[in-house]
């Protein structure tokens, strides 16, 4: 795919990259967190498994970033404000809840739906690149598959 950028195009697109980037990293680091307050093995398991996900989506969109600018370019993952006001959110709700895992299947449900906010409105917009648009409907495709999990996950245990 050809990659033409004016510094314009290539500013819009390493926000909106570095925004993608972050907002993963907030619900890897959530991932993280949940596997740890909980105690039930195939949770834990399926948190990791989700939590990679992410950390997936993060490098393929630093490496994409490095491809398309200078070096000197910071691709390192920071935690948002929202993320940081969300994650203490779930620390109370776990405290004060009486099943731990399904407020923890729940905030991360909210987590998922976030991530896929995030990349769907990156892709409607008119200032990104197509090939920058392109990398991200791939990584759209997985973030997807994480969010119907997390939801059938959530789903299931409403069931139970």
């Amino acid at each position: 795919m050809e990659m033409n950028f004016n510094k314009d195009t290539l500013t819009a697109d390493l926000d909106t990259l570095k925004e993608i980037i972050d907002v993963n990293y907030d619900a890897s680091e959530f991932y993280q967190s949940a596997r740890n307050k909980t105690d039930v093995p195939a949770l834990q398991r399926e948190f990791d498994g989700l939590c990679a996900l992410h950390e997936k989506t993060i490098r393929s969109l630093q490496v994409y970033m490095r491809e398309i600018s200078d070096p000197t370019v910071s691709t390192k993952p920071d935690q948002t404000l929202t993320g940081q006001v969300e994650k203490l959110f779930s620390e109370i709700a776990c405290v004060l809840s009486s099943n731990t895992n399904e407020t923890l299947i729940n905030q991360l449900e909210a987590a998922e739906d976030r991530c896929i906010r995030t990349i769907e409105a990156a892709t409607e917009k008119e200032t990104l690149s197509p090939s920058t648009k392109h990398v991200l409907s791939q990584e759209h495709i997985h973030l997807q598959r994480s969010h119907d999990h997390m939801k059938l996950l959530k789903d299931a245990l409403k069931a139970a």
